[in-house]
C-alpha cells in the first residue's frame, strides 16, 4: 500500500517509472500495474555488465547523463518530502535509448 501511495505522489516524473492503475483483489490484496521499459529487465547493472563484456567501459557522457537523471528523480522525490533507503545499480532500469527510471519505491519513507 505504502508503495502504491508514493507511485501516486511522484507520477508524470520522466525518471520515475509511472503506475498506470492501482486497486485490491478479491482477497483484499493491493496490486499495481507500471509502465513496461524495454528492453524489460535491463537495469544499470547489466548495462555495466554489457560493456564489461566487451572489454569497455560505459562511456563518461553516458554514465553523467544517466546519473544527472537519476539526481533529478531524487530531488524530486525529496520535494515530495520522500527519502530513498535503498538507491542501488539493480534498481534503476534503462530504456532503449539510454535513459533512466527508477523503478524501486519500496524503500522510500516521508522525512
Amino acid at each position: 500500500m505504502n508503495e502504491m501511495q508514493v507511485y501516486k505522489k511522484l507520477e508524470q516524473h520522466p525518471h520515475i517509472l509511472r503506475m498506470y492503475h492501482s486497486g485490491m483483489t478479491k482477497e483484499g490484496l493491493p496490486y499495481f500495474a507500471t509502465e513496461i521499459v524495454q528492453p524489460v529487465g535491463y537495469d544499470l547493472d547489466k548495462l555495466k555488465n554489457q560493456y564489461k563484456f566487451a572489454g569497455l567501459s560505459v562511456p563518461l557522457h553516458l554514465m553523467a547523463r544517466i546519473i544527472n537523471q537519476l539526481a533529478d528523480a531524487l530531488n524530486h522525490m525529496h520535494s515530495e518530502s520522500l527519502i530513498h533507503r535503498d538507491l542501488k545499480i539493480q534498481n534503476v532500469l534503462v530504456n532503449e535509448d539510454y535513459h533512466a527510471k527508477h523503478g524501486h519505491l519500496r524503500s522510500l519513507r516521508h522525512n
